[in-house]
């Protein structure tokens, strides 16, 4: 709407001064002002209604999320507590573990000191055995010779008591063993 000017003198000099106010205009534009002030009043309560639902929204969610996490940080202490049991019950099994290899290795070693010291013994017996076995050998081959000089003298008294010596007879008091022969005359 366009604004004109009053010229108030020619307004004045009228027998019955009126001055035209074009309300109908001016209703007009103040309707359309009223109309605009609603529709942007309007328009600014749905946005903020908008934006404080995208809030409250968000509200919710963040407080559901607050939950969720709260609740898993609960679960996770729970499984902390678990994990440190497991962790204490591992912690004393590997200490009675390694208590119980120790005993092992100590039994170990007493068990190669005994096996070396019996090893030892064994080594000693061993020589004793080569021993009496070469001293056993020196005196059947003394003995060998002593047959082997005797046999002819043997012979003899084997025939002159017509009785074979088949050896002789262990026990406290050793003696010789005969077999006679029947004379054959």
């Amino acid at each position: 709407m366009r604004h004109t000017h009053i010229d108030l003198a020619s307004v004045l000099a009228q027998p019955t001064p009126q001055v035209d106010l074009r309300l109908q205009a001016y209703e007009t534009s103040t309707s359309n002002f009223l109309r605009a002030v609603t529709n942007y009043t309007n328009r600014a309560i749905a946005e903020i209604t908008k934006h404080r639902d995208a809030q409250e929204a968000d509200k919710r969610k963040l407080a559901e999320r607050i939950q969720a996490v709260e609740s898993e940080i609960n679960q996770c202490k729970l499984k902390e507590i678990d994990l440190l049991a497991v962790l204490a019950r591992e912690q004393e099994e590997r200490r009675d573990a390694e208590h119980s290899l120790a005993a092992l290795k100590r039994q170990l070693t007493s068990i190669r000191d005994t096996y070396a010291t019996l090893d030892s013994e064994i080594e000693q017996y061993r020589t004793d055995v080569s021993n009496l076995q070469r001293e056993k050998n020196a005196e059947r081959d003394i003995l060998n010779e002593h047959a082997t000089r005797l046999e002819p003298e043997l012979a003899a008294c084997e025939s002159w008591l017509k009785c074979n010596i088949e050896g002789i007879e262990a026990g406290p008091t050793p003696h010789p063993v005969f077999s006679c022969r029947r004379s054959e005359s």
